[in-house]
């Protein structure tokens, strides 16, 4: 059981690295993308994000940010679940 928990937070630990900041990254961009239409100026080159795109982002985001969310429930749950029975290791004596 104990291998089991130590997997399943690793697990925890490599998805909140893994999709859990860029999740973060990606609702934020989104938000600001749908907040406000602008028009960026690059290498003198102006182009127009949708707001549509911003909407887009956050779903990826939300969606993104619900894998470690998951698998840490997952990992509790099934950890929670699983209990031993302990057998005494001495006889019982009987009752007078």
């Amino acid at each position: 059981m104990d291998n089991k928990k130590n997997v399943g937070l690793v697990a925890t630990a490599i998805t909140a690295l893994l999709c859990g900041c860029p999740a973060l990254c990606l609702l934020i961009f989104g938000i600001a993308t749908a907040a406000v239409e602008r028009t960026y100026n690059i290498f003198e080159t102006s182009f127009q994000i949708p707001s549509g795109y911003g909407y887009a982002l956050i779903c990826l985001g939300v969606l993104l940010g619900l894998i470690p969310v998951g698998i840490g429930g997952y990992t509790f749950w099934s950890a929670r679940k699983e209990k031993k029975v302990v057998e005494p290791e001495e006889p019982v004596p009987p009752a007078m």
